[in-house]
Order: structure tokens, then C-alpha cells, then sequence
């Protein structure tokens, strides 16, 4: 996951040198209580605003789902809310899977909470309180804008505190990786969902135009059965 490709993506952090994964993947600890901020620590910080073509309704709806990530993110193996109500600030969930890789093999593990959730605008935004993998206080922010003929505009961005043994940039890499490798995903099923139902549509209308057709000529022998 890195950022080549499509010049449309960009990603932002202090550097432009790529310098790998950072060093979250290492740990074996639990970091709890990410919701109280500390005083006099300068936040890391990066993210991407990428063009993806698909219908925004349908991307929105699919990734906007607090508690359905399962759904759609093959490293996500459950994200299920255990308080609240999915789309309402305050909801929390806990995911388990592979998207952060550990040292030790383990599944890694999220708390997270719903700050902010804005469907008439497509802007969401949320915590996450507790992992397995080392961030501390990560608050996402994720935006969708409909550019028109099908083209969307994903803003994606993050800050958290900085992460021992790694650096700023090492982290927006990473993380910045994640996220677009994740909506070039969403893109995907976007449109492969899309291709199959025009695919349906297009099977029902050919057996509808077929069966007629064979109305038509089963009506016209009879026709010249009448006339003979």
C-alpha cells in the first residue's frame, strides 16, 4: 500500500520521503483511556483527498455505516456497537481483524466512538478509544463530495499523538496507504454491485422481449391458420 498511482490521490504529512511502516505494528500492549487529551503534546497528523468514480449515494451509505465495516472491509473480521445507536454521536463500537498486522500474531482490536455524523453533508468523524496496536488518541475525520459525472472526492484525515520509535511521516505513510487502499476497495464494490444489477435489469428485459417475441409469432400462426 503506497502512494503511487492515480494522480488524483494525495496524501499530507511534515515530509514527502516515504520511509515505511511505522512501528505501531510491535506492540503487545493495550492502550486504554484515549479519550482524555494530554496537555502540551503536538499532534501527528495526514490524510488523503482522492477522486473515486462510483455513485456517491451508494459509496456514502455503504462506508458511512458505523457498525457495518464487517460488511465491507475484508480485514475487518466483526465491528459490532455496543452503546448507542449506529449513526448518532456518542455510538461506540469494537472491531476485531487484521487491519493493523501485530507482532504477535493476534487479531487486532478497536474501541471507537462516533463524535460527529452529518448524512446531509456525508462528514463523519470519531475516536478511537482503546487498541491493541499502539495509537493514542487517533481522531479520524472522513468527508465525501459528489464532483459531478460520477466522480467523488474522498477526504480522509487523522491526528493522533506521536507514536514511539516511529515518526510523523512514517505514520502518515502508513496510514494514508490504509485508507486509500481501503476506498479503491469501496470503489470496486461500488461498481461491481452496480455492473450486476444493470446485468440483472438487462437478463430480465431480454427473457421479457424473448417471451414476447414468441407471443407474437405464436399469434401470427394462428392468423394464418384463420386464413387458410
Amino acid at each position: 500500500m503506497t502512494a503511487e498511482g492515480n494522480p488524483s490521490e494525495t496524501s499530507s504529512s511534515s515530509t514527502q520521503e516515504n520511509q515505511g511502516s511505522p512501528q505501531i505494528m510491535a506492540t503487545n500492549e493495550q492502550i486504554p483511556n484515549m479519550s482524555e487529551n494530554k496537555v502540551g503534546v503536538t499532534k501527528w497528523r495526514g490524510g488523503i483527498k482522492m477522486v473515486i468514480n462510483c455513485s456517491i449515494e451508494k459509496a456514502w451509505d455503504t462506508s458511512a455505516e458505523f457498525c457495518g465495516l464487517h460488511k465491507w472491509v475484508a480485514t475487518t473480521d466483526t465491528c459490532e456497537c455496543i452503546e448507542g445507536e449506529p449513526q448518532v454521536p456518542g455510538c461506540v463500537r469494537v472491531m476485531t481483524g487484521n487491519s493493523f498486522p501485530r507482532a504477535d500474531g493476534n487479531k487486532s482490536y478497536a474501541k471507537e466512538k462516533l463524535l460527529t455524523f452529518d448524512n446531509e453533508n456525508r462528514s463523519m468523524s470519531y475516536l478511537m478509544m482503546e487498541n491493541n496496536f499502539g495509537l493514542s488518541e487517533y481522531i479520524a475525520t472522513y468527508k465525501m463530495q459528489d464532483l459531478g459525472g460520477g466522480a467523488v472526492l474522498v477526504d480522509w484525515s487523522f491526528e493522533v499523538n506521536p507514536i514511539p520509535n516511529s515518526t510523523e511521516q512514517k505514520t502518515a505513510d502508513y496510514m494514508t496507504g490504509v485508507y486509500k487502499d481501503t476506498m479503491k476497495k469501496l470503489e470496486a464494490l461500488i461498481n461491481s454491485q452496480t455492473s450486476t444489477q444493470t446485468t440483472h435489469v438487462s437478463h430480465q428485459g431480454g427473457d421479457s422481449l424473448q417471451a414476447s417475441s414468441k407471443e407474437t409469432l405464436k399469434d401470427e400462426k394462428l392468423e394464418e391458420g384463420k386464413q387458410v
